[in-house]
């Protein structure tokens, strides 16, 4: 009972610490005086004339340790205590970013050179916060045994250090604080009695990028080609749990998944510094490439040098990784990261911190299985992933991260990068073709028109615009298609599919001339009629243009058409009927000269649709909007001219007002001496 009671008053104290933190303002010290008096930290910081943070080795560690050194700066800044912060880690480069983000105060040291580097500095008064699981060598950073064990000098904390606290707001409710981020910042204000956060929940990043960010992220993108406007995902393979990586197969469904239904994604892929590692995702990614060359994914090796990281994850729109330190090194700097986790509790995350979660994660950790547990490998690993055995059908079982499905990763990228639901692709998954369709259309392309099996779908199993798509994907073309879709509508005299034909023939042709002479001299008939339909669209397109359609593209259309520029001139205007009867009037009415008739033609050609843009508005008002006047009143006729105001004397208005004063005097005989009016 008295353990109980004792229990109680424990959180109810803790309660009054967060409720106290909560109501106040930053700056604000709201307990009493007594704390500030007896608390070891606010002393030990006081009296320190230097202060020493040593980072776990773990790289995801120390990345969730920073707040501390946020935390810390703020609260200096809030004293006017200017002291130099040296952080130790076995990732300087890494952290190196954190020098420019407080400038004159913070420097990075290399652990093994820390020994060196405080022997050679001057007998200092030092307070120390380690927070490396395993560190226990003071003498490093120039402490004596004594030293520390002094709390006034030494605070050793690691992540199970940090406690879940809470705060009641009224009406049942409890703001939390339980991410370690989160923690680690309401520990710290709790334990130096002071508000630093306005509110530590919305705090998104707290690594800022390099101040040469501008120039190092626009060589990286000259470099890698991303062009202004593409969104940029960054895929990290690696990590140092076996189990918790994904197995290339299904890094190849999440990637390909991805650019193919945004076209618009360029993705980095960060080659991992372990050759070992990267040569076991290297064939995934070259099948990758070769099946899909148009797709945006490029390797970056700047990614083996950590100095460069926080360039690369600042540029990033998003990352996806497994549960690894750069995941969190991302979160950090306010990039949005989706995480593939086994078990760990939802603490090891910060507010940019998407997780993908294993189908039983939440049963293992209630299980208490870690993610290195033998649960996790019944049999044994093989290199990236937990190898689970064969299955009946001869298909290897996955255990591990890899049971994760790909949609699942894919659902949570679009979310992110997508709130609002772009327009994707028509198909997910690459068009796979019949032998008898590839074959047919290889060996005679003309003929392909005119098959009744080639566009079949019951035949294909594939619908007949499916197999015009295919088509541009076995042929290099796959990233014009959508192009070709927005032209086919314009190509008359055709059906659906054989209009995109029309695009893709017309395609091929432009790169390889002599498919184009074949189809000219084989079908010349043939050639002639769909060229000039497949002409349309860019005809089209030049009379939309500032610059119009000109004598000297006519020219080269007709070259095209292998035709006399006379007749492909009449060919095009017999497609438009409107056009057709124009040139044939204007050409009757000029009383049809000899020779005249191609300069006609061409003219009202030229003059098509430069002819239709100028047609004048109809001021006929919309149906069912009656017109307003500019006073806002309902006429039958349409919006009334206001008048001109007439022109008014300022002299004679001023006579016209004495002269009515007068009158009204004179008519109502008041004997009552007027005041004069002021000007």
């Amino acid at each position: 009972m008295e353990q109980y009671v004792s229990l109680s008053i424990k959180e109810v104290y803790h309660q009054l610490e967060n409720i106290g933190l909560e109501e106040a303002r930053v700056g604000d010290k709201p307990y009493a005086k007594e704390f500030y008096e007896n608390a070891p930290l606010v002393e030990g910081l006081e009296k320190a004339d230097e202060i020493v943070l040593i980072l776990d080795s773990p790289i995801g560690d120390a990345v969730l340790t920073v707040p501390l050194l946020v935390s810390l700066e703020k609260y200096l800044k809030l004293q006017n205590a200017s002291k130099p912060v040296k952080i130790v880690t076995l990732q300087p480069g890494l952290f190196k970013s954190l020098e420019q983000q407080f400038p004159g105060s913070v420097e990075i040291i290399h652990e093994a050179d820390a020994k060196r580097y405080f022997e050679a500095a001057d007998k200092k008064n030092r307070f120390v916060f380690n927070t490396h699981k395993s560190f226990s060598d003071y003498g490093l950073v120039g402490l004596n045994a004594q030293e520390a064990s002094d709390p006034l000098r030494v605070l050793s904390v690691d992540y199970s250090w940090w406690q879940r606290e809470m705060a009641p707001i009224g009406n049942g409710k409890w703001k939390k604080y339980d991410a370690i981020p989160a923690r680690i910042s309401r520990n710290f204000e709790i334990m130096v009695g002071t508000k630093l956060f306005d509110d530590i929940n919305e705090v998104d990043s707290f690594i800022d990028r390099d101040k040469d960010f501008e120039t190092k992220s626009a060589a990286l993108k000259d470099k890698y080609q991303i062009e202004e406007g593409e969104r940029v995902v960054v895929v990290s393979f690696g990590t140092s749990i076996q189990p918790k990586e994904y197995h290339p197969d299904r890094w190849n469904q999440v990637i390909a998944g991805i650019c193919r239904d945004h076209p618009e994604v360029h993705v980095l892929i960060l080659e991992d510094p372990s050759q070992e590692r990267m040569g076991r995702y290297a064939p995934m990614l070259q099948k990758l490439k070769a099946d899909n060359p148009d797709f945006k994914v490029s390797v970056v090796s700047e990614a083996r040098d950590l100095s460069n990281m926080n360039t690369i994850m600042s540029m990033a729109d998003l990352s996806i990784t497994p549960d690894t330190g750069l995941g969190h090194y991302s979160a950090a700097l306010g990039t949005p990261n989706v995480m593939l986790t086994m078990v760990n509790p939802v603490q090891w995350s910060a507010a940019k911190t998407i997780r993908v979660m294993h189908p039983n994660a939440i049963e293992m950790y209630r299980l208490g299985k870690a993610t290195y547990d033998k649960a996790w490998n019944p049999k044994s690993i093989r290199g990236y992933y937990v190898d689970g055995g064969v299955d009946k059908d001869g298909s290897p079982i996955l255990t591990g991260v890899s049971d994760i499905d790909p949609q699942e990763i894919i659902k949570q990228v679009e979310g992110t990068l997508f709130p609002k639901g772009p327009k994707k692709r028509e198909s997910k998954e690459t068009i796979k073709l019949t032998d008898t369709v590839k074959n047919g259309f290889q060996e005679n392309p003309f003929k392909f028109f005119y098959s009744a099996d080639a566009l079949d779908a019951k035949k294909n199993k594939l619908a007949p615009e499916q197999v015009v798509r295919g088509l541009f994907e076995a042929n290099g073309l796959g990233d014009q298609y959508e192009q070709a879709k927005l032209d086919a509508p314009k190509v008359k005299n055709a059906s659906g599919p054989q209009r995109f034909l029309i695009q893709l023939l017309k395609l091929m042709a432009q790169k390889n001339p002599g498919l184009r002479q074949e189809w000219q001299k084989e079908h010349p008939r043939n050639y002639e009629v769909w060229s000039i339909q497949a002409a349309i669209p860019d005809i089209n397109k030049d009379l939309a243009s500032a610059q119009g359609l000109t004598d000297t593209r006519i020219d080269e259309y007709a070259r095209e058409a292998g035709i006399p520029a006379m007749k492909f001139v009449e060919r095009v205007l017999a497609a438009k009927a409107s056009w057709q009867k124009k040139a044939e009037k204007e050409f009757e009415a000029a009383g049809s000269p000899a020779g005249q008739k191609e300069a006609i033609y061409r003219r009202v050609l030229r003059e098509a649709q430069q002819k239709r843009s100028s047609r004048p508005s109809s001021s006929r008002p919309a149906r069912g909007r009656p017109p307003v006047s500019r006073r806002g009143e309902r006429t039958e006729t349409g919006p009334l001219p206001m008048e001109e105001p007439p022109r008014v004397d300022l002299r004679e208005l001023a006579n016209l007002l004495n002269s009515l004063d007068s009158g009204a005097s004179k008519r109502t005989g008041s004997r009552t001496k007027k005041k004069p009016r002021k000007k």
